[in-house]
């Protein structure tokens, strides 16, 4: 039974703010606790709620986000990958990582604290960043992306699968996308939509100057290595940008490679409706 509930609202949306007070007002009713992260301390003043460390956070039994996709995955970074189950309250747009809106919220977080929900679990990724005589590691809930810097021309990428060529690209970038990440920018570069329990990833191109260059579904234990190609044009400065999840930004040059393979961190998501992926999709695209 879930006793400790940590709140993370958008703090750029104030009807996302004030409806921490609501939560832990619902909360309190059933002898339950909320906190939220010492950092988001700045923009809550209510009765009710208690402050978590960094150290404290892993501790909770449940995260409450208040918010958009873009919240739920800033949320996730702020948890560091803590192993607890997310329930998130759409104050976003779209919102495919939110599991109800503001108006059906109280009846969610009655069935939350009754135990009455399901969990989803869905792979994440890490990508291992070789950055001249740097390595850096992030774990990506959507996607990794890499696309072009400051000078306007294509890159030219060398793309394996587990250690076995399977593209030369030129373009704008690459994409390797998370089945939960295959609905954001995967799917607005042209790539497929796989449901997100799914144990795949998908390598999508941007703007590939050749037709030919089409996406790749692999398996989600496949190693994925992306190496950025000697160009006459390149430098060490402005050649290209590595993003995870929109957050982490890195840069990424001539002669760097990103390894992408699967993170031990699973995404576990509280699920209350019956409807399936197929019907939840049709809703988000129809807005």
């Amino acid at each position: 039974m879930a006793d400790k509930f940590l709140v993370i609202p958008n703090p750029t949306k104030q009807e996302a703010i004030d409806y921490v007070a609501k939560v832990a007002d619902i909360l309190g009713r059933y002898g339950k606790e909320t906190y939220v992260p010492e950092s988001y301390a700045q923009y809550i003043s209510c009765e009710g709620v208690r402050t978590a460390c960094a150290e404290d956070m892993c501790r909770m039994d449940m995260a409450i986000v208040l918010g958009g996709d873009g919240t739920v995955l800033r949320a996730i970074n702020t948890m560091g990958y803590c192993d607890m189950p997310i329930f998130g309250i759409n104050f976003g747009h779209i919102g495919y990582l939110t599991q109800c809106d503001p108006d059906m919220a109280e009846e969610c977080l009655r069935r939350v604290v009754d135990g009455d929900f399901e969990t989803e679990e869905r792979i994440t990724v890490k990508c291992t960043i070789h950055n001249g005589d740097e390595i850096s590691e992030a774990v990506g809930i959507n996607e990794i992306a890499i696309h072009r810097g400051a000078v306007g021309r294509a890159l030219h990428m060398q793309i394996c699968v587990n250690g076995d060529l399977v593209e030369r690209l030129s373009g704008d970038g690459v994409i390797v996308a998370t089945p939960t990440g295959s609905t954001a920018y995967n799917m607005s570069a042209g790539g497929p939509v796989v449901i997100p329990t799914a144990n795949n990833v998908v390598i999508t191109p941007v703007c590939a100057y050749s037709n030919s260059d089409c996406s790749i579904v692999a398996s989600g234990d496949d190693v994925i290595t992306i190496c950025l190609e000697s160009g006459e044009y390149l430098d060490r400065n402005s050649s290209a940008t590595l993003c995870v999840d929109g957050i982490g930004v890195f840069d990424f040059s001539e002669g760097d490679m990103v390894t992408v393979s699967k993170s031990s961190y699973r995404l576990r998501l509280a699920k209350f409706t019956n409807d399936s992926f197929y019907q939840i999709l049709k809703k988000k695209l129809k807005g």
